[in-house]
């Protein structure tokens, strides 16, 4: 039940808890990326997973679908996102902010500038 959250006190998020994030994001959710299928497709943590912070940390709450090379990216890059205050449970996108200031908002529809332009 895609209406349904799950949590879980691993790092890793199991195979279900993939499928319903992969379904409810549409696919990939980096800036302009194809949506593509899920071969090379990394689920990262929204907030980064803290090893000594509380249970229930990894989940469709806190977890979007990148590709590996995004993932890289986003981590290495000073590339940051937060999941749109409208975002129900993985389906209502994502805000991400550029190394130089830039936002865009991702979602099912594509990907759309909301700073200044």
């Amino acid at each position: 039940d895609l209406n349904q959250p799950r949590r879980a006190d691993a790092y890793e998020h199991d195979e279900t808890t993939k499928d319903h994030i992969w379904l409810t994001a549409g696919g990939d959710v980096w800036p302009y990326a194809s949506r593509g299928t899920r071969d090379g497709v990394d689920f990262d943590h929204t907030v980064p997973f803290d090893p000594d912070g509380p249970p229930g940390q990894t989940g469709t709450h806190n977890a979007a679908p990148l590709r590996r090379r995004h993932h890289r990216w986003k981590t290495h890059g000073d590339y940051t996102y937060t999941r749109d205050p409208d975002n129900k449970d993985g389906g209502g996108g994502h805000v991400w902010t550029t190394p130089h200031g830039l936002t865009v908002r991702v979602d099912h529809t594509g990907t759309h500038r909301t700073d200044a332009q």
